[in-house]
C-alpha cells in the first residue's frame, strides 16, 4: 500500500563524498483506518503525502553505509482529504468553525517547511541467511512557529530483516517508527456520558508487517 519514489543526482568532490540533489515522494494507495473502529478514516491516497527536495552531501565510506546531509531542504506535507484537512491532520492548518459549529474556513490541504534533512542507511548481512537493512530520516524545520517543539526533530525509521528460505522465496519482516511533534492525535474522555475530545497530543507511531516473497538475481 506504500507509494515510496526518489531520485537522487550527484557530483563526486572526493573518494567518499558526493555532493548530491535528491528528490523524495511518499504516500500511500489505500486508506488507513483507527483499527478496530474500520469507519474511521486516519488516512488516504495523498493524504499525507510528502514530498522532499533536497541539496547536500552524500557520504559513503563503505558498500553497507552511507549518510546525505541537506543543511537547507524544502518538505511540503499535502493533505487533499478535505475531512482529514478540516480536522488538521498531519500538521496542516484546521478548519475554523464558529460558536454554532459552522465552518468559517476550511483546512488548508499542504504545508511547507524549510529546514535540515538527515538520511542515514545501513546494510548488513546479520547471519548466513538474514539481511538487515534500515534508513534513518530526520527533519528539521527552521521556520517553526512553536518555540516548545522548535528542535525537536521529525523521525521516520524504516528496519527490514530478509530471512532467506532457499534461492528464489524469502521472508521480510518490517518495522516502522515514526514521529512528529506537529501530528496530533485526539484523546477523549467520557463526560456526563458523552465521548468527548479533551486534549491533543503528540505520539510516536508504530508499524509492523510480515510477508513472504520471491527472489530472482540476474547475473
Amino acid at each position: 500500500e506504500k507509494v515510496d519514489v526518489s531520485f537522487s543526482a550527484g557530483k563526486k568532490i572526493s573518494k567518499k563524498c558526493s555532493f548530491t540533489e535528491m528528490s523524495i515522494f511518499k504516500s500511500q494507495f489505500t486508506n488507513g483506518y483507527n483499527y478496530p473502529n474500520d469507519s474511521d478514516m486516519v488516512s488516504a491516497f495523498m493524504s499525507p503525502a510528502y514530498v522532499t527536495v533536497s541539496a547536500g552531501f552524500n557520504y559513503k565510506p563503505n558498500k553497507d553505509f552511507q549518510m546525505f546531509l541537506s543543511p537547507l531542504a524544502g518538505k511540503m506535507t499535502f493533505v487533499l482529504n478535505q475531512n482529514l484537512a478540516n480536522q488538521g491532520t498531519y500538521g496542516v492548518k484546521k478548519a475554523v468553525y464558529d460558536s454554532l459549529g459552522n465552518m468559517i474556513t476550511a483546512g488548508k490541504n499542504y504545508l511547507g517547511l524549510l529546514g535540515i534533512n538527515i538520511l542515514c542507511t545501513y546494510n548488513t548481512k546479520l547471519m548466513k541467511n538474514v539481511n538487515y537493512k534500515t534508513h534513518l530520516n530526520l527533519y528539521n524545520n527552521y521556520l517553526e512557529p512553536e518555540t516548545d517543539i522548535r528542535w525537536q526533530m521529525d523521525v521516520d525509521w524504516e528496519n527490514n530483516f530478509t530471512f532467506k528460505i532457499n534461492e528464489y522465496m524469502a521472508t521480510v519482516f518490517f518495522v516502522q517508527f515514526k514521529y512528529d511533534p506537529k501530528v496530533l492525535f485526539p484523546e477523549y474522555q467520557i463526560v456526563d456520558g458523552i465521548n468527548t475530545l479533551t486534549a491533543d497530543h503528540t505520539a510516536l507511531q508504530f508499524k509492523e508487517s510480515l510477508g513472504i516473497g520471491l527472489t530472482y538475481k540476474i547475473e
